[in-house]
Order: structure tokens, then C-alpha cells, then sequence
């Protein structure tokens, strides 16, 4: 199979909705990384062959299709010719999720095109989701610095480092049920421990407990050390039992409806998520669980080292 139709094949795959202006086509559902987690591989740019096969549409003149499937707040922000010939990509954000770009994919005729995870073939070989560099390369960075005062202003639990101590403070979003949540909080239990203030901001998505596990940290008299025993029991006895259930009070349900509501203003769409100010004091945001090597970027600290077999996977 040509390296031209192999691409054309992952495309289609790997593609979490395919639609066409005639007969919309709902495919396997293959979310695409988080552009945080791209792998940083060169991808082989379009040939003088391939530039023939280009589509002629423009960022001033996109195909009608994009017109039938974008929301009133959706905006596109840029065009970018893919590593499949005749195939465009859209970055589109949108107003209530300005942190989290997507692309649309449209094939030449601009009548047809799919949404999702991209997957081809890099200059050394490797099959690769392609999406995710797309968005590093073509997205724009959102602007997130007016949400710091909403989260500094959010319902959240301190863990680490005291106020008047801390050499660096980030926010995290967090579901007692997120297997990931406690993986995050593997990872930086030793940032904590060296001066790294962690804002846990808790919400209840993920399960039916997960309201009630929050209520308990909440009303307990020491919410960060409901936290960290949480945690703890949590690597003795596994997820279901490691903290417990409270009744869920009005006052409580108050504080999780205002960390949901900021967490869709965010535009995230899961646990957990990490808001951070980087060197140059830019509020950035990453959702999902941070790869080991990221964290003394989220931090602003100097790497600690964790041999911790349970992050292997996320070195």
C-alpha cells in the first residue's frame, strides 16, 4: 500500500465522526490527544505532487460544509493543508471553550469531511496521531489570564505548601473517583512535599459517590488531610473505598455547581486539569493527567525524580 493511500487509511479510522453535506456517517469513536501530549516528530510535508491535489478552498473562502456544522459560537481560526493530498484542516474554537481547538478535516470537494484523530505516518516510520501537532502547529494559544481570579476565587482545598511558604501554586480539578486524579497526585506528591501549593478544585462527574466523596473532604475538619488519606488509603485498598461518603448539603452542592460551571468556562471536559501560570506569567491550562517530564514546567520547580512504578507510563 502507497504511503498515499496507508495516510488516507489511518485518516479515515482513526476519525471520530465522518459527515457530508448529503449523508452524515457516525464512525468508531477515537477521541484525539490533547495537544499537550503531541509527540514532538516531524511530519512529512506535502510534496510537489501532492501540492497539485490541493483544495482550493481559503480561510476567506471555506467549503459550505463548515457553514452547516459550526455553532453560532464556533469561529475558524486558521486552514492548513494536511499530509494527505486534497485534504484541508480547520482549526475551530469556540467561545465557551476557548482552551480546547479542534480541527475539521474536508476533503477537496469541501462537501464531505470527518472530525477527530488523525493518524499517519511520520518521516521515521512511526505511526502517530497527527491531530495533536496539528493543533500545536496551526491553533492559536488561547487567552487564559482572566480566569486566574475566578479560580483563586473557586471552591478548593489546599494541599502542600502553606500561603506564606509556597514556591509555586497551581489549580487542579479533581473527582475523588479520577484514577488519573490520584496518578496526578502520585506525581506531585513530592512537589508538594518541597515547597508546591496545590489548589485541588473538586467536582462530582465521574459517579454517583463522586458528590458524596467531595462532601466528606469538604465538611471533614481538615479537608488536605482528608485528601491526602484519601490518597493514601487509596493505594492500599483501591478506588472504591478510598474515601468515603458524606451527605451531600445544599452548601456543598453550591460549592461543586460553581467548580463545574468554572470548569466548562474553561472548556474542560474531564479530570483532571491543571491551570498554572508559566515563566512569563501566561495562565496556561493542561487537561488530563501531565507526563512526568512536564511537571517542572507546570511547577516552575526544578525535577524531583519519582520512581514510582505506577507513572511509568506517563514518563
Amino acid at each position: 500500500m502507497s504511503l498515499r493511500l496507508r495516510a488516507l487509511t489511518y485518516a479515515l479510522t482513526g476519525a471520530t465522526l465522518c459527515f457530508g453535506l448529503h449523508a452524515p456517517m457516525a464512525m468508531a469513536n477515537t477521541p484525539a490527544q490533547a495537544p499537550n501530549s503531541a509527540v514532538a516528530e516531524e511530519i512529512p510535508h506535502a510534496s510537489a505532487k501532492q501540492a497539485t491535489a490541493r483544495s482550493p478552498f481559503t480561510l476567506d473562502n471555506p467549503p459550505p460544509l463548515l457553514a452547516d456544522v459550526l455553532h453560532n459560537s464556533d469561529s475558524i481560526k486558521s486552514v492548513f493543508d494536511t499530509e494527505v493530498p486534497g485534504v484541508q484542516g480547520w482549526v475551530i474554537v469556540s467561545e465557551r471553550s476557548p482552551s480546547q481547538p479542534q480541527v475539521i478535516y474536508t476533503f477537496r470537494d469541501g462537501t464531505h469531511g470527518f472530525t477527530g484523530a488523525m493518524f499517519g505516518l511520520t518521516k521515521g516510520g512511526n505511526v502517530d496521531n497527527l491531530t495533536p501537532i496539528h493543533l500545536k502547529n496551526h491553533a492559536p494559544k488561547a487567552d487564559m489570564d482572566h480566569f486566574w481570579a475566578q479560580l483563586q476565587d473557586s471552591h478548593w482545598i489546599s494541599e502542600g505548601a502553606s500561603d506564606d511558604k509556597a514556591v509555586s501554586t497551581i489549580y487542579g480539578f479533581f473527582d475523588a473517583n479520577c484514577i488519573y486524579c490520584h496518578m496526578s497526585w502520585i506525581a506531585l506528591k513530592p512537589y508538594m512535599d518541597a515547597g508546591l501549593q496545590v489548589r485541588w478544585i473538586p467536582v462530582g462527574i465521574l459517579g454517583a459517590t463522586s458528590a458524596e466523596k467531595a462532601a466528606a473532604i469538604f465538611e471533614s475538619e481538615d479537608p488536605a488531610a482528608a485528601m491526602q488519606a484519601g490518597h493514601e488509603r487509596w493505594e492500599q485498598v483501591g478506588l472504591q473505598d478510598a474515601f468515603p461518603t458524606a451527605r451531600v448539603s445544599g452548601r456543598v452542592q453550591d460549592k461543586l455547581d460553581a467548580n463545574g460551571m468554572l470548569m466548562d468556562r474553561l472548556g474542560v471536559r474531564g479530570t483532571p486539569a491543571f491551570a498554572f501560570k508559566d515563566s512569563s506569567g501566561k495562565v496556561s491550562l493542561i487537561p488530563g493527567m501531565p507526563r512526568i517530564g512536564d511537571i517542572p514546567e507546570i511547577t516552575g520547580m526544578s525535577s524531583i525524580p519519582n520512581d514510582n512504578p505506577k507513572l511509568d507510563r506517563f514518563r
